[in-house]
């Protein structure tokens, strides 16, 4: 899924062997979740874990991640000015953990608020 982060869209690249990188790796990530295995493999348990960690982080705050994707969008567009591809992984990141900070400082509170209430 590389290619996507560090080629310009609509360059030859992209075009060409680039968008089927892409798909190839959202692909074989949608049959790995897809997956039911047992990792009897310590190995491979040591590998998946940061991973596994990392998918389930995004999962449980993604709500909050696509709130709030379009405003950390355009901070980054008005705000850093550092070439586009690190202005790419800048939005990224900087969606990631706003997204994931403003789900537990705001929506996780008004959850548990509404639970009380309702329940």
């Amino acid at each position: 899924m590389l290619p996507g982060f560090f080629y310009e869209a609509g360059g030859y690249f992209m075009n060409t062997a680039g968008l089927s990188l892409v798909n190839i790796g959202f692909g074989l990530l949608t049959l790995f979740s897809l997956t039911n295995f047992e990792m009897n493999s310590t190995a491979l348990q040591s590998i998946s874990k940061p991973f596994v960690f990392f998918f389930t982080l995004v999962g449980k705050h993604s709500n909050s991640i696509y709130l709030w994707h379009i405003a950390c969008r355009n901070f980054v567009n008005d705000c850093i000015h550092l070439g586009p591809n690190i202005n790419s992984l800048v939005f990224f990141a900087i969606s990631l953990a706003g997204g994931i900070l403003l789900s537990l400082l705001i929506e996780r509170p008004f959850l548990k608020l509404r639970d009380r209430w309702v329940a």
